[in-house]
């Protein structure tokens, strides 16, 4: 891991930290970072979300590196700090494997302008890692295309085959039988409002008070709380881009998310959408669900399965620990005006993409990659990566067909996680097939497929995004776009009245050009798949 001087003052200045290294140091990720020799353990050094561990000295960590014959430093980072991501790298400790998408605060663009990162060809990755492209070729065809910038390949990108479903909705199916509602009979944007509606006034969990609220949503305009809400318009929520004809464009500025924000106005006005929504987290939006506080909350798979064991992010899990009692009936498509229906988020490359610094040299990187195809490939070793040892760390649940840990387990995962000492998981990298993935979400995949799917409306990813002009002005449209969601929600405008005025404002801003060079990349990545 050495860096030159000039390019870590360069990174210094984008970032505004002021520190300095010495031009031709050694980093101290880059101490003993080899190759391994011949049928010796591969050494390498990683930062992703998982992998802030002090000191990894943790019995799984040394019985799993043995038995798959690598040695991994771990770069101490936590990963979901912006600051401490962009103070690590600006010291010049740029570890050998980055899991891009896990890494608040960077970007891909960011890691190449600052040269720290090297070239990861599609046909090197293909060469070194045959299973995990083949999973991408399957599920996300176009996901090469989004681990290029400036006509260059810098990333391996990685998928979980199940994403590439939409995310879905939950409603209390409890509640609404209590309630008289049929849930299969919740089709259009109507019947949800007309169960809504029941929900908050007919007092479903019996305690006498009307003190619940049909849905919230993590900090405002949250996309998979409202993500089949705003389909139902043929747009997303939020400040994105989304298909409309073949084309990209931005969502913001349709017709059908002015309708959406009215629809929203109008469940705020009568009490149907909590009004904590705009300030409400992850974790206080899970409680208020496994709470009983609201009857509606959508997400990902994992999120709206019983089975799955929780944490702070699965409401289904949360729902299940106060009231065993309680059930989920999924809606994954809600139709809108003339029948339209959408989904958001329904890509299955969601940004996870394996980078390696710039001083990776080929044969190293070569090793990099066959290792972590060697170990999704191989069910064996998958499975310890990701959950640790059978019998040890977790067990089969012959019933479900899924991993189970223990409570005893689940104690110590959260104990050295806690002390940083290395918990299974941690130097995963996300690739899985669904054989895979029904070991971790178990049934719901069954179900799932079966559901009436909405048309896909996200695009999350374009090749070399941002321009130059979006970097410049996109964030002021972004704001404009997120103020007048809000005011028009909470009735401190008319949405009707201020629309063109509020269009005018967007073009000013320089709109249109940047959607003509947003879909003219997304028209570039949809000719890139390979016919």
């Amino acid at each position: 891991m050495i860096q030159t001087k000039k390019r870590v003052l360069y990174f210094l200045l984008a970032v505004s930290v002021a520190q300095w290294l010495p031009a031709g140091g050694k980093t101290e990720g880059s101490k003993g970072a080899t190759t391994g020799k011949p049928g010796g353990a591969l050494e390498f050094s990683i930062l992703h979300s998982q992998g802030f561990v002090q000191k990894p000295t943790s019995d799984y960590l040394k019985k799993a590196m043995d038995k798959l014959n690598v040695k991994i430093t771990f770069v101490d980072c936590d990963a979901s700090q912006a600051e401490q991501v962009n103070l690590t790298l600006a010291s010049g400790n740029v570890p050998d494997v980055m899991m891009l998408g896990m890494l608040n605060g960077v970007s891909l663009d960011k890691l190449v302008d600052q040269d720290l990162i090297r070239e990861l060809p599609e046909a090197f990755s293909r060469q070194n890692a045959p299973w995990m492209s083949a999973l991408l070729d399957r599920v996300e065809p176009t996901a090469w295309a989004k681990g290029s910038y400036k006509g260059k390949q810098w990333t391996l990108p990685q998928t979980f085959e199940e994403l590439s479903l939409p995310f879905v909705a939950g409603i209390r199916k409890d509640w609404c039988e209590k309630l008289g509602i049929t849930v299969g009979e919740i089709v259009t944007l109507e019947d949800l409002e007309a169960a809504f509606k029941k929900i908050v006034d007919q007092d479903p969990d019996g305690n006498g008070k009307k003190d619940t609220y049909a849905l919230t949503s993590p900090g405002g305009l949250n996309e998979w709380q409202f993500g089949l809400i705003f389909g139902a318009f043929g747009v997303r929520p939020g400040y994105s881009f989304s298909v409309a004809s073949g084309k990209a464009v931005y969502s913001p500025a349709q017709p059908g998310y002015k309708e959406a924000l009215k629809t929203l106005a109008r469940w705020y006005k009568s009490g149907l959408l909590d009004p904590e929504f705009i300030t409400d987290t992850n974790a206080t939006a899970t409680e208020k669900f496994g709470g009983g506080k609201v009857g509606y909350f959508a997400g990902s798979l994992g999120q709206l399965t019983t089975d799955m064991q929780g944490s702070s992010y699965h409401p289904a899990f949360k729902l299940k620990q106060a009231n065993p009692a309680a059930t989920i009936q999924m809606i994954a498509q809600i139709k809108g005006p003339g029948g339209v229906s959408g989904s958001p988020a329904s890509e299955a490359v969601f940004g996870w993409h394996i980078v390696m610094g710039k001083h990776v040299t080929d044969q190293k990187a070569a090793a990099i990659l066959r290792f972590y195809d060697g170990v999704n490939s191989d069910m064996d070793k998958w499975l310890i990566m990701e959950n640790g040892f059978e019998g040890e760390n977790y067990y089969i649940d012959k019933e479900k067909g899924m991993v189970r840990l223990t409570q005893e387990q689940q104690d110590l995962t959260k104990k050295l996680k806690d002390e940083r000492t290395g918990q299974p998981g941690c130097f995963r990298i996300p690739a899985r097939d669904m054989q895979r993935s029904r070991l971790t979400w178990g049934p719901i995949l069954d179900i799932y497929p079966k559901l009436p799917l909405a048309t896909r409306v996200s695009i999350n990813f374009v090749p070399d995004w941002p321009t130059q002009n979006a970097k410049d002005n996109l964030s002021d449209i972004q704001k404009l776009s997120t103020e007048f969601a809000i005011n028009a929600i909470t009735g401190k405008l008319d949405a009707d009245k201020e629309w063109d005025s509020y269009l005018a404002a967007l073009r000013k801003r320089g709109l249109s050009t940047l959607e003509a060079e947003y879909d003219a990349r997304y028209q570039k990545l949809q000719s890139s798949v390979k016919k």
